[in-house]
């Protein structure tokens, strides 16, 4: 098929889940190399294949759920089992663009054969590493359904799951002061199931003793409970934290996710119980009311500094090492 014909193509796919620029460009990538393997089952492997004739031999993704698969003479098949002899990879599935790279390195074939994809797939730049995306251990977060609320946006949320697995190389329970609906335990929970980490997750908030004419007070514990039920090991501790926190007394944290303003009280007691090697993700710390000032001179007490993670606005403290005895 000339260019000619693929534009009158191209103009007849209906762009639902797709985008046409995209296809056109993968189209254009594949040039002409006359046996291509597609990385990803996905439409636009499947448009590809329409307009590519014979030249697409395999589509490679190891995805259970789509292995096997058929379309016009083409098999969905697993790395391990796909043709080695092609002149070209083409990434269909935005998801496969960073971990199949490696995947065809540890099998010789990447850089030797060319590895092509698009500058954006539907709006999602191919420029920059996704981990929600990109990162097997995340991915199907997607899948499990809509989380509670949150006011964490993708990339704070992104950090909190990137420090958490920093933390899990130490031993030690996770902990979160500010619940609020349990958007971001949540997200912690579905990564330590993932991840195949099961560690307790402590997580403290007011919930149904909150104000309830503070304009906030929407934190069901009820609710959040069955939120979080697919999770065994989660302790939900209801009330002032000041007050609550002792239910950590016999405890060791790996990680605390502290979304409130600085506490004289509660920062120390958690500092005290996190393990060398373990990490404080204060999420409020940009904000002025949250007293940020406070927690720099009490952390600068116990030799640290807070990193200030712009434009996200958290404050990021990892508790540093003993130092190595001599002999």
């Amino acid at each position: 098929m000339d260019q000619k014909q693929f534009s009158q193509y191209v103009a007849k796919v209906f762009n639902i889940g797709l985008s046409r620029d995209t296809l056109a460009r993968l189209f254009a990538l594949c040039g002409y190399h006359k046996k291509i393997a597609l990385i990803g089952w996905s439409d636009y492997a499947k448009h590809l294949i329409n307009v590519l004739d014979d030249r697409v031999v395999s589509v490679i993704d190891n995805d259970p759920q789509v292995r096997g698969i058929q379309f016009r003479g083409v098999t969905v098949q697993e790395l391990a089992d796909a043709p080695r002899d092609v002149d070209a990879y083409v990434v269909t599935r935005f998801e496969h663009l960073n971990e199949y790279m490696r995947a065809l390195a540890a099998i010789r074939q990447y850089p030797a054969v060319p590895y092509l994809y698009a500058e954006d797939y539907h709006g999602l730049s191919s420029a920059f590493l996704n981990p929600m995306l990109h990162d097997p251990a995340y991915r199907g977060l997607a899948a499990a359904g809509p989380p509670p609320p949150t006011m964490m946006n993708g990339d704070r949320l992104i950090l909190l799951l990137e420090m958490l697995r920093i933390a899990l190389h130490y031993e030690g329970a996770v902990a979160e002061v500010g619940v609020w609906q349990g958007g971001s335990v949540w997200h912690l929970c579905q990564a330590l199931q993932r991840l195949g980490a099961l560690r307790t997750v402590f997580a403290f908030d007011l919930f149904d003793d909150a104000d309830r004419l503070s304009g906030r007070a929407i934190m069901a514990e009820d609710e959040i409970r069955r939120r979080l039920g697919f999770y065994p090991a989660v302790e939900i501790v209801r009330g002032d934290v000041r007050k609550t926190m002792t239910r950590l007394d016999k405890e060791k944290l790996c990680f605390v996710h502290f979304d409130n303003q600085y506490q004289a009280t509660v920062i120390p007691y958690l500092w005290q119980r996190l393990v060398p090697g373990g990490v404080m993700l204060l999420d409020n710390y940009g904000h002025v009311r949250s007293l940020p000032a406070f927690f720099d001179h009490f952390f600068a007490a116990q030799g640290v500094h807070v990193a200030f993670i712009p434009p996200l606005g958290q404050g990021l403290v990892i508790k540093p090492q003993p130092p190595a005895r001599g002999r």
